[in-house]
Order: structure tokens, then sequence, then C-alpha cells
């Protein structure tokens, strides 16, 4: 759903002026590349956002209000940008968990599934259950039962000039553990989805709430009904938030 504008009136009798000053605000979500037209977008729900968005004046996430970059799917999404003038982040603007996926957890005595992206975990493997951890800016754990973590990669300098989503990656997928081999056949646990992406663009940037793109960790010996004696999920990676002033 597109953005509301929301409009104040302020009719001047004797010059018989009429000036409306307008801004928008997020009612269900805004995942578009978006042109503001220079208006204020003042975000006072809880909501998904993605995608990039430019011409803003005043970009603000209210008080307690927590505002999620809607995940990673088939190559869209798991990043925002805002371009304005001023940035205020009083409230939590978060991509944790919005990068690549976590691997699958192995059905009964079947092996995990190795997590996506380019730094993805192993999945666990008989002898070897537990998936591994992923890897972005440094490699990845392994396993505590052998499994071969994820690899580094991405810039440890900028790249471009002006900024842009060059400079950082989005956080990939743990692997997913090997499924049960005794008592409750259930599947193995997930491996966690890295974080996602974040970029700020702004004359002025204040944050006094929260910036989250951390990966999210895998589960442990879960899934999505019940606990299990499955083996657990690696993690994922962190993402990047890249903040640039002008």
């Amino acid at each position: 759903m597109k953005n509301i504008l929301i409009c104040e009136r302020w009719v001047a009798l004797v010059l018989g002026l009429t000036i409306s000053l307008c801004t928008q605000s997020s009612f269900a979500g805004n995942i578009d590349d978006t042109d503001h037209g220079g208006m204020d977008w003042i975000i006072t729900n809880d909501t998904d956002i993605a995608g990039i968005h430019k011409n803003i004046r005043l970009f603000r996430i209210e008080n307690t209000r927590v505002v999620t970059v809607k995940p990673e799917l088939s190559g869209n999404y798991g990043f925002v940008e805002i371009h304005a003038s001023t940035i205020s982040i009083i409230g939590t603007l978060t991509a944790r968990g919005s990068g690549y996926k976590g691997g699958v957890g192995g059905a009964a005595y079947a092996p995990g599934g190795k997590g996506s992206g380019p730094g993805a975990g192993a999945g666990g493997h008989i002898g070897k259950s537990a998936g591994a951890g992923a890897g972005y800016g440094g490699k990845g754990g392994n396993s505590s039962s052998g499994e071969i973590a994820g690899n580094a990669y991405g810039q440890n300098t900028l790249v471009s000039f002006p900024s842009s989503f060059d400079d950082i990656e989005m956080g990939s997928g743990g692997g997913g553990g090997f499924g049960a081999e005794g008592g409750n056949f259930k599947n193995g646990s997930k491996g966690g989805h890295g974080g996602g992406m974040i970029m700020l663009i702004s004359s002025y940037v204040f944050v006094s709430g929260e910036l989250n793109a951390s990966g999210q960790n895998g589960l442990n010996g879960e899934n999505d009904c019940c606990i299990s004696d499955a083996s657990p999920g690696g993690g994922g990676s962190g993402g990047g938030i890249l903040i640039y002033t002008k």
C-alpha cells in the first residue's frame, strides 16, 4: 500500500492564502522505490520498509516504533536506502535477519541444508550434526560437531564515492542441523538468517533509538512445532549499516 498524505491546512484570511503542510505517514509499509517529492516522512506505526527512498525533507521514526527491513526474497528486498535532508531515528530501524536465508533443518536421519549467500554455513551431516555459522567480514564459526563455517567476503574499505551499496553486503545464512537420530523424530533445526542492509544518506543524522543489522541465531534443537532431539542450526552473519553525511 502506498503512503498516506497527512496535511495541515492553514488559512490566512487577510492575505487570502491557503497553505498546506504535508507529511507522509507509512500506513501499511513502503517497500517500493519512491521519490517523496521533498515531503517529510514520519513513521508513527510499526511497519515494514524496503527499497530506495529519495528526496525526503525529514525522515523520522517515532519513539517506541519498530520499522523492519522486509526480508530478502528471491533477490528482492533485504535492504533500505534513505536519502533525506534530516534523519532522526528515535524508535528502531532493524534489518535483523533480513538478509540471506538460513539452511533448512534435515528430515529424520537426513543432513541439514546449507545456508544461502556468499558466506553460507554448511549444513549438519551424520557424525557432524550441528549446522555451521555463516561468514561476512570474517570467517564464520565451525559448528561444535565440526561442520565448516562460511567464508569471509565483502570490502574492508569504501570502494565507491559517493558511498553506495557496493560498500556493504547482506549477511549470509547459517547451516541447518541434521535430523534427529532417535527419540523424537523431528526435523533438524533451521539455520539463522543473515542481517540485511541499511544505508542512510543525509546532512544531519540523529540516532537516539536503535539501528540493527545483526544475523539471527540458529535454532537450538527446536523446529516450528516443538522441542525435538534434532541438532541445532548455525547462526547467520550480520549485515551492513552505512551512514553517509554530506
